[in-house]
């Protein structure tokens, strides 16, 4: 009765832990009620899962077969538990599965192999040994497991979306399900060769992983590299378009001057000769000039003129037809520079696209806001699919202010909108 007791507390530990290892994948992303409630169902399970594996042990007798059987299909319900009380695609969930299913094997298969290196040829003393050397081994690696289990969805979820997640999927499960049958319907233990060749499969898909890993994150530095490069392209350009317009502005300083010289002049003169009234009405009258002067600035941020004055003319070119409205506190809550260069990357993307489209279609809407302690940007085309390919910046941008991006599909066309808050900003990595 002692061993029937044993080997069910033996493998309901060895359960828990594969759970434990199912469950590190999704903890980041579930709340502190949603952790407590997994763990109780896992523990109610366990108690339920301890006494029926008793039961059956007591009931047909201790023997490597059903040793086996128990072992290989008893994580099945705390799997369902994991699907069920994790919110997450099922994808991910049977990925992670078949991860944990080939962890375990590798162990499972390391320790059959050190039960056959002591010559223990004793069942019931090698499923023993077996039992208490798996759980030594678990929590002798516990620190790796935790860092491998916790970042193992170290990839894009959107992978899973694409053509070939379903093979991604099912990989391990297939590998594992590869490993485990010739080995199930087996009442002793296999040979030493065979457990070797049953270790070297799960290591070589581990091995393979950690090498698409490696690469990933390569790719990832030289898309970060690159998203860098283009953030300070568009830094340069837009300090040269702000040097542009400071010698522009200086142009009409310089002409304003004259003018003012050559009407002080005039009403000199007037004064002089006693023509008082003239005077008084030629004042008047450049009042009313002044009054109707067009002003090419759009807000009171010089970088941010340098960028919509620039593209001002684009659309002109383009004839692009462009619709704004803009209300900027004095606070943007963000860097000038950082604002200037989301919108020149934004706008000018846009504007790439919209002067290939049709006439009718080259229309441009940019609305900015500010109410309280948020920002908003709005940019609206009447196009059925984003005008902006590369997110880059705007994904760097909302990294570093927290932002928020949203991109949808409306009866008036293809919106984008970012929105920010008052926040500590960080720099941007130059």
């Amino acid at each position: 009765m002692l061993a029937a007791l044993w080997f069910a507390f033996n493998v309901t530990l060895i359960q828990i832990s594969g759970a434990y290892f199912r469950y590190l994948p999704f903890r980041a992303e579930m709340t502190a009620g949603e952790i407590e409630k997994f763990w109780q169902r896992i523990l109610i399970w366990s108690v339920a899962s301890f006494g029926i594996i008793a039961a059956i042990f007591l009931q047909v007798g201790l023997n490597v077969w059903l040793y086996k059987i128990i072992f290989i299909v008893g994580w099945l319900p705390y799997a369902l538990i994991s699907i069920v009380m994790i919110r997450a695609k099922i994808s991910l969930h049977i990925f992670v599965i078949g991860i944990q299913a080939l962890w375990s094997i590798m162990i499972h298969t390391v320790v059959a192999m050190g039960v056959k290196i002591f010559q223990i040829e004793v069942p019931l003393e090698a499923m023993f040994f077996q039992g208490v050397w798996y759980i030594s081994t678990v929590l002798l690696l516990i620190r790796k497991e935790i860092e491998i289990f916790g970042n193992l969805l170290w990839f894009s979820r959107e992978l899973f979306n694409s053509p070939l997640s379903k093979y991604i999927t099912v990989m391990p499960v297939a590998i594992f399900i590869g490993c485990v049958l010739p080995i199930a319907g087996v009442e002793n233990y296999v040979t030493f060769k065979e457990q070797i060749l049953r270790f070297l499969i799960p290591l070589f898909f581990f091995l393979m992983y950690r090498a698409v890993r490696i690469s990933n994150r390569q790719l990832e530095e030289l898309q970060q590299n690159s998203a860098v490069t283009k953030i300070l392209n568009h830094q340069l350009e837009t300090l040269k378009l702000y040097d542009s317009l400071i010698r522009e502005n200086q142009k009409q300083v310089d002409s304003y001057r004259l003018y003012l010289r050559r009407n002080y002049g005039k009403i000199s003169e007037m004064l002089d000769g006693g023509k008082k009234n003239d005077a008084l009405n030629f004042i008047k009258e450049q009042i009313k000039t002044l009054r109707e002067m067009h002003n090419n600035f759009f807000t009171s941020i010089p970088l941010l003129n340098a960028v919509f004055l620039i593209y001002k003319r684009k659309a002109e070119e383009f004839k692009i037809k462009v619709t704004q409205k803009i209300f900027l506190p004095e606070n943007l809550f963000v860097e000038e520079m950082d604002f200037a260069v989301l919108l020149a990357d934004l706008i000018g993307q846009t504007f790439e696209k919209l002067k290939s489209a049709p006439e009718n279609l080259r229309e441009f809407f940019i609305g900015i806001q500010g109410l309280e302690n948020q920002i908003a940007l709005e940019i609206l085309v009447p196009l059925e699919n984003s005008p902006v390919q590369d997110m880059s910046v705007a994904e760097t941008f909302a990294e570093k202010y927290s932002a928020n991006i949203k991109t949808s599909q409306t009866d008036d066309g293809f919106k984008i909108f970012i929105s920010w808050q008052e926040k500590s900003a960080l720099h941007f990595a130059t």
